[in-house]
Protein backbone atom coordinates (compact mmCIF):
# COMPACT_ATOMS: atom_id res chain seq x y z
CA UNK A 1 0.00 0.00 0.00
CA UNK A 2 0.96 3.34 -1.14
CA UNK A 3 1.46 5.51 1.90
CA UNK A 4 0.21 8.58 -0.06
CA UNK A 5 -3.14 6.33 -0.08
CA UNK A 6 -4.05 7.21 3.41
CA UNK A 7 -3.65 10.81 3.27
CA UNK A 8 -5.99 11.15 0.36
CA UNK A 9 -8.64 9.24 1.65
CA UNK A 10 -8.51 11.84 4.61
CA UNK A 11 -8.98 14.33 2.09
CA UNK A 12 -11.50 12.61 0.20
CA UNK A 13 -13.55 12.27 3.48
CA UNK A 14 -13.22 15.99 4.20
CA UNK A 15 -14.46 17.23 1.05
CA UNK A 16 -17.24 14.96 1.14
CA UNK A 17 -18.14 16.51 4.76
CA UNK A 18 -17.28 19.78 3.90
CA UNK A 19 -20.24 19.22 0.80
CA UNK A 20 -22.46 18.08 3.66
CA UNK A 21 -21.86 20.83 5.75
CA UNK A 22 -22.60 23.18 2.24
CA UNK A 23 -25.98 21.84 1.52
CA UNK A 24 -27.40 22.34 4.94
CA UNK A 25 -30.90 23.92 5.40
CA UNK A 26 -28.87 26.31 7.77
CA UNK A 27 -26.40 27.37 4.81
CA UNK A 28 -29.19 27.28 2.46
CA UNK A 29 -31.48 29.78 4.77
CA UNK A 30 -27.87 32.03 5.21
CA UNK A 31 -27.69 32.40 1.44
CA UNK A 32 -31.34 33.42 1.29
CA UNK A 33 -30.73 35.94 4.42
CA UNK A 34 -27.58 37.04 2.23
CA UNK A 35 -29.61 37.54 -0.93
CA UNK A 36 -32.68 39.82 0.80
CA UNK A 37 -30.09 41.85 2.33
CA UNK A 38 -28.53 42.74 -0.82
CA UNK A 39 -31.98 43.61 -2.85
CA UNK A 40 -33.06 45.33 0.02
CA UNK A 41 -30.12 47.57 -0.08
CA UNK A 42 -30.51 47.72 -4.26
CA UNK A 43 -34.14 48.75 -3.85
CA UNK A 44 -33.35 51.56 -0.86
CA UNK A 45 -30.53 52.85 -3.27
CA UNK A 46 -32.61 52.34 -6.42
CA UNK A 47 -29.87 50.60 -8.01
CA UNK A 48 -29.73 47.59 -10.67
CA UNK A 49 -32.84 46.33 -11.35
CA UNK A 50 -34.63 48.41 -9.10
CA UNK A 51 -33.23 52.20 -10.25
CA UNK A 52 -37.03 52.79 -12.46
CA UNK A 53 -39.12 52.35 -9.52
CA UNK A 54 -41.77 54.57 -7.90
CA UNK A 55 -42.06 55.46 -4.12
CA UNK A 56 -45.15 52.87 -3.64
CA UNK A 57 -43.37 50.06 -5.26
CA UNK A 58 -39.67 50.95 -3.61
CA UNK A 59 -41.88 50.54 -0.14
CA UNK A 60 -43.42 47.48 -0.70
CA UNK A 61 -40.37 45.84 -1.83
CA UNK A 62 -38.22 47.63 1.22
CA UNK A 63 -41.19 45.75 3.53
CA UNK A 64 -40.85 42.56 1.43
CA UNK A 65 -37.19 42.02 1.75
CA UNK A 66 -36.85 43.20 5.27
CA UNK A 67 -39.49 40.35 6.61
CA UNK A 68 -37.73 38.16 3.71
CA UNK A 69 -34.42 38.82 5.85
CA UNK A 70 -35.29 38.37 9.36
CA UNK A 71 -37.37 35.04 8.48
CA UNK A 72 -34.43 33.53 6.94
CA UNK A 73 -31.80 34.79 9.22
CA UNK A 74 -32.98 33.25 12.31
Amino acid sequence: MSPVAPIAQAIAEGFKLLKTILDTAEVRKMHAAIEAAEKYIQVNTKTGQYEEIDDKKQKDYLIHFSKRFFKYNN
